[in-house]
């Protein structure tokens, strides 16, 4: 019997109700997978961690450059985004510090280069 709703397992997690659902909503999978050797059984849950969304992304050797003019950078983010009448408190210029550290100003003066090394967290 197959159903259109999804089965949310909520705290306290018994055994017995994985089972339960697993044998009335999978019945044939259930069958399948019982038949298979340890190794088998283990290959199946490493295809199933392979089918998340992660597997669509390069993770490991994405990066994000960008080169921005200096005006734009010094002006509007450092000065602006940054303003002295904000009320950030002491903090102001330690944030400040940090987010100006990931600009760096390419020879010539003109722009600066920013590197993001995690797009998908961007």
């Amino acid at each position: 019997m197959l159903t259109k709703s999804i089965c949310r397992f909520m705290a306290p997690y018994r055994l017995e109700l994985y089972r339960k659902h697993i044998k009335k909503q999978h019945a044939e999978g259930w069958l399948k997978y019982q038949g298979l050797s340890k190794a088998e059984k283990q290959m199946c849950f490493d295809r199933q961690k392979k089918a998340t969304i992660n597997q669509f992304f390069c993770t490991t050797n994405d990066v994000l450059e960008m080169m921005i003019a200096s005006k734009i950078v010094d002006e509007l983010i450092g000065d602006l985004y940054f303003h002295l009448d904000n009320d950030a408190g002491d903090n102001w210029p330690i944030s400040k510090a940090n987010s100006m550290r990931l600009f760096q100003l390419n020879e010539g003066g003109a722009t600066y280069s920013v590197t993001i090394k995690n797009p998908l967290r961007f």
